[in-house]
């Protein structure tokens, strides 16, 4: 280690700018505990900030149903994880409400403009159940009501598929049963955390 007595006019220069890297590494060895110590605050405000925001939907979003169409075939084996479709899940680029007329008549070039865009899905109550419905789909944010901020994926023409973050479930192999025959019965819901700004967790699937 260097000698932190050392000052920069003592230091012994070790070819053309030695004498700067030689002050710069004394400096470091005697502040590498204020640096051990800034380096670990650092990584948990990182950590805290990423469990407050996964965690701020749960608290303060609310809570809605959705139908499930389809376990994916990613799910589909004997893994831990069952990925699952939505009826708001696959829009036809048509459906798209704020796509420019200029880009609307080809459906690759939809694909391609919306690469890296939100894309916003409204959902209203369906008459009669405990089911949201999509009613609105559209690169534009809503300002009331309750809606999903979703992006799209990589995809091919007019089967444009959006992911909202909630399409992923672990469950067990019981619960995989259960699910698929709810699939296959055509009851199988989702319980959705909403916050008010489109972030959606996804809470439950029976």
């Amino acid at each position: 280690m260097f000698d932190p007595s050392l000052s920069p006019e003592t230091a012994v220069p070790i070819g053309p700018g030695g004498t700067i890297w030689h002050n710069l590494w004394r400096t470091i060895d005697r502040y590498q505990r204020h640096c051990i110590v800034a380096a670990l605050v650092l990584q948990l405000g990182v950590l805290s900030s990423m469990i407050v925001t996964y965690c701020l939907p749960l608290l303060l979003g609310q809570r809605i149903h959705v139908s499930v169409v389809a376990n994916d075939m990613l799910g589909a084996g004997q893994g831990r994880s069952m990925y699952f479709t939505y009826e708001f899940s696959k829009p036809a680029a048509t459906a798209l409400a704020g796509v420019p007329s200029t880009v609307m008549p080809q459906p690759y070039e939809v694909e391609r403009w919306l690469n890296d865009r939100p894309v916003y899905v409204s959902l209203e109550l369906k008459p009669g159940t405990n089911i949201y419905q999509p009613v609105r789909y559209s690169v534009d944010k809503p300002t009331s009501g309750v809606y999903l901020q979703g992006k799209a994926s990589e995809s091919y023409g007019y089967d444009q598929r959006i992911e909202f973050g909630i399409e992923e479930w672990i469950v067990t192999e019981s619960e995989r049963a259960a699910i698929n025959a709810a699939m296959t019965a055509g009851s199988a819901q989702a319980e959705l955390a909403v916050s008010p700004w489109g972030t959606a967790r996804l809470v439950s699937v029976k």
